[in-house]
């Protein structure tokens, strides 16, 4: 399995806020969720200085699908990052954003985003 909610949180409220997803090296990256937001320019996507945006779709089966994995970040209200990628994470059905923070540099964002980028081949 390539992703998962957080079994520390299962049955608590905050169990729905967080899911795992792991890369195809094994590690496995951490990731707040919030909703899209349809009528927004930029699907709601929030406001974090610098992260990395997995746009998710759930299945019937409440298992998610990885449509679009991309760097982003916000610097005094100022969107810094590609608007094509929100409209295609849209246009492939994600409705929610799955976003991981605890990458620090350039660098390590890169390699996490080829890691889990690949689960998009693998699916």
């Amino acid at each position: 399995m390539t992703n998962a909610p957080l079994g520390a949180l299962a049955g608590g409220t905050l169990a729905s806020h967080f899911h795992g997803w792991k890369g195809l090296s094994g590690q496995r990256y951490v990731c707040s969720i919030f909703p899209i937001v349809q009528d927004d320019p930029l699907g709601g996507l929030p406001d974090f200085s610098v992260g990395i945006a997995l746009a998710a779709r759930r299945g019937e089966t409440g298992h998610y699908r990885l449509v679009r994995i991309f760097e982003f970040g916000w610097r005094d209200e100022i969107f810094l990052g590609h608007s094509r990628d929100i409209e295609m994470s849209l246009a492939q059905g994600a409705d929610e954003w799955h976003i991981h923070l605890l990458a620090g540099g350039v660098q390590e964002r890169r390699a996490t985003i080829a890691d889990l980028g690949g689960l998009m081949r693998a699916i």
